[in-house]
């Protein structure tokens, strides 16, 4: 996850496919009830999919701890791109989340009531270029490589409702480790990042405004790009606000768009806007996401951080499915 560029990297978020971003802005339960997934639809359905599950309570085996594994695959296109034919970036990830519970649960049954203290998150990829079907193999590093390992935790609260909207923030801390031999070249030692999200959900999540403030900070060895030539980022913060509608069969709607300041090591800033929209539709645990993000920087997660500067319209399909 090549930050600064990547995120609003709430990932963060982008990260913002932080898919939204996104996207991985990464955390499996979150898609269940936090901020950053698909809401759940109202406490009534959670009632019910809790009275159809037939589970033996007496024997099963209670526990705090909750796992989840997402598998995620998108193809990327510049469309502003001036070169044809046009290429593009096939991208392939793997997650894994561990949250710990309030309380003992039955995986199943009662889970559902039970609030998260704390979910810690671990994400690691790899992608390959396209150039007219046939795989780039010119950059060096063969025709795949290793994407930076990302370690996350995040903490959910619920706060008093608004408007009679159900309101509640996140607040996310990792760490981006160099294993992708692209950010091992350009000197990244390590990047961590923060992030806090703020989300308002009405009519039981059918409508949501969601807000993030993040920051990444970017330990680098080199002051120059050994790439670009020119003079690497230090670090950036950003806001993001994202409008969300769900409506029948599983389809959700996202619209929104990310400002940023990255700072670079000779004391410059850049600045950089873009606009995000994406359409995903959801059935139990697969999912579909067509994106498309237009401005000076790409959606959350996107973006090498040596490009950050560029003008870039991307279009993205993504495909996950949870286990």
């Amino acid at each position: 996850m090549n930050i600064c560029g990547p995120r609003t990297f709430a990932s963060m978020g982008m990260a913002a496919l932080l898919s939204l971003t996104c996207i991985m802005q990464a955390h499996a339960r979150s898609s269940k009830n936090s901020l950053t997934g698909n809401p759940l639809d109202d406490d009534g359905k959670k009632s019910q999919k809790a009275a159809m599950t037939t589970v033996n309570v007496r024997s099963a085996e209670r526990t705090r701890l909750d796992v989840n594994s997402l598998l995620s695959y998108s193809v990327r296109q510049d469309l502003a791109q001036a070169r044809e034919p046009k290429s593009a970036t096939h991208r392939f990830s793997a997650s894994m989340t561990l949250t710990l519970l309030d309380r003992p649960v039955i995986k199943g049954f009662d889970d559902e009531f039970a609030d998260e203290v704390a979910t810690f998150g671990a994400m690691i990829g790899g992608q390959m270029t396209t150039i007219a079907n046939e795989i780039d193999a010119t950059a060096g590093n063969g025709p795949a490589e290793v994407s930076d390992l990302d370690l996350s935790v995040s903490r959910g609260f619920k706060l008093n409702s608004i408007w009679g909207a159900k309101s509640s923030v996140e607040t996310t801390g990792g760490l981006s480790l160099p294993t992708s031999l692209a950010s091992q070249f350009e000197g990244v030692s390590a990047i961590p990042y923060a992030s806090l999200t703020w989300a308002l959900l009405f009519q039981g999540g059918r409508y949501g405004i969601m807000q993030t403030v993040s920051a990444d900070y970017i330990v680098n060895q080199y002051e120059y790009s050994p790439v670009s030539r020119e003079v690497n980022s230090e670090g950036s913060a950003g806001y993001s606000a994202f409008g969300t509608i769900r409506f029948g069969s599983g389809f959700r709607f996202r619209a929104g768009g990310n400002a940023r300041i990255i700072r670079h090591l000779d004391g410059t800033n850049t600045s950089a806007l873009s606009n995000v929209q994406s359409l995903t539709w959801t059935d139990g645990n697969f999912s579909v996401t067509v994106s498309h993000s237009n401005g000076a920087r790409a959606e959350d997660r996107e973006t090498s951080m040596w490009f950050v500067d560029e003008y870039r319209r991307i279009l993205s399909l993504g495909l996950s499915a949870r286990f």
